[in-house]
């Protein structure tokens, strides 16, 4: 039986993950820098979603990562058509929700709902 280094496993699954990162962003117009930036900002807390943090976790130069952020905002000019709850206008109350746009309260329910007004939420200021 043959002896597998396990750095040289570890190395084509990351590469076998690249390719597919790669393909997914090809099918929607998007560059893998891109999606990793989205990644990290719906994943950061409200400490960590400034485009100086992103910058550190992303290991580029802040120009490459303010003009990805452009274009995203760009992008963002769209209808995303998101869950309630990811909205940049959706409020946590006591014991409900609040849509901002349309001042109505929501149920926990409505929340995990697709909305057309949706707005994507890049980072917090």
């Amino acid at each position: 039986m043959e002896k597998v280094d396990l750095f040289d496993l570890i190395e084509r699954i990351a590469a076998l993950i690249r390719s597919e990162e790669r393909k997914k962003c090809t099918a929607v117009g998007l560059q893998t820098v891109h999606l990793q930036a989205l990644n990290y900002l719906s994943r950061c807390n409200k400490y960590s979603d400034t485009p100086a943090a992103l910058t550190n976790y992303l290991g580029m130069t802040k120009g490459t990562v303010s003009q990805s952020l452009s274009l995203l905002e760009k992008a963002n000019q769209s209808q995303s058509f998101g869950l309630c709850k990811t909205c940049h206008y959706f409020t946590t109350m006591d014991d409900s929700f609040l849509c901002g746009v349309t001042k109505e309260l929501l149920s926990q329910n409505d929340s995990e709902k697709i909305c057309q007004e949706h707005t994507v939420v890049l980072w917090h200021l």
